[in-house]
């Protein structure tokens, strides 16, 4: 009797790690710059492999990433492929384009 219970636990405690390491396996797949995690990720997982990568969050991630932007660029983007956006994305990009040149102007 005791072995079968043993049995059920380990099972389920294998499935419940399966799940979690796919979990975890998409979610590191899935990390680039400027890419967004859960809170709970982040004190879960991250913690872990703060000597692999690079996290930040606030306003210091934010400035990171505007560094890092070259804006003159991004507008010049927009700007070529603006006339063939339709809907909701032209509006999208259009906002985008105000956003990026007061960007560049302050």
């Amino acid at each position: 009797m005791q072995r079968e219970q043993l049995l059920k636990v380990y099972e389920e405690n294998k499935t419940a790690l399966e799940k979690e390491y796919s979990r975890v396996k998409s979610i590191l797949s899935n990390l680039d710059i400027g890419a967004t995690i859960l809170e709970s990720d982040y004190r879960n997982i991250f913690y872990r492999y703060e000597g692999a990568f690079t996290f930040m969050s606030g306003s210091e991630a934010i400035l990171e990433l505007l560094k890092k932007t070259d804006i003159q660029e991004e507008i010049k983007n927009i700007l070529e492929t603006f006339g063939t956006l339709k809907g909701e994305t032209r509006k999208k990009m259009f906002k985008k384009l105000k956003l990026l040149i007061n960007l560049y102007i302050s």
